[in-house]
């Protein structure tokens, strides 16, 4: 009969934090999009131009993302054809980020609560018990017969696309309203050589 192979013992200690860092991902994906959805009348009043108490009155009656973002459409149309090629970029990074905050709020949290191997004695005692993977927290969403996943890194890499959305949002204020525009907030693609 082969030997039983050992399997090593793994740290978990540093599950409280990222249980912690789990749950804030979570709430910084959440209030990042809203943010960036609250910006939307901004966007609006720079493309329309104009004083910004009335562009943004304007925009109010928009309900809904989609009206939304028509109307931001229909502002930056007058704009000239870099903002135009801007916005048509950012769009659906909006809308992206709009799907994946409803996913992420209304799916579950899982804490798995990692492996353990336990030895047992001849006689069926337990001899030992040793944690061989560490806990992690995951957000599941259930979705037509597939099932989406979040981890930290997962929802880490969310996070930083609302972050761009809301970025390139600035940006295009900026453009739209004179400013210059920081590199960090611009979408340009390079220059062909």
């Amino acid at each position: 009969m082969p030997a039983a192979t050992q399997e090593s013992e793994v740290d978990d200690s540093d599950f409280q934090r990222e249980r912690a860092k789990f749950y804030e991902l979570i709430g910084h994906c959440i209030t990042m999009y809203q943010g960036l959805e609250d910006y939307l009348p901004t966007v609006f009043a720079a493309a329309i131009g104009g004083p910004t108490d009335r562009a943004k009155a304007i925009f109010a009656p928009y309900r809904g993302l989609e009206a939304k973002l028509e109307g931001i459409t229909a502002a930056v149309s007058g704009g000239d054809q870099g903002s135009r090629d801007r916005w048509e970029r950012l769009r659906p990074l909006i809308r992206a980020a709009s799907e994946t905050r409803g996913k992420i709020a209304h799916a579950s949290v899982l804490h798995r609560g990692g492996g353990h191997t336990v030895t047992l004695d001849e006689e069926k005692n337990v001899v030992s018990v040793r944690r061989t993977a560490k806990s992690r927290m995951e957000l599941r969403k259930g979705r037509k017969g597939t099932e989406l996943v979040w981890d930290n890194d997962k929802l880490f890499e969310e996070y930083g696309r609302i972050e761009r959305a809301r970025e390139l949002s600035i940006g295009l204020v900026r453009r739209l309203t004179g400013q210059s525009v920081p590199p960090h907030l611009d979408d340009d693609p390079p220059a062909s050589p």
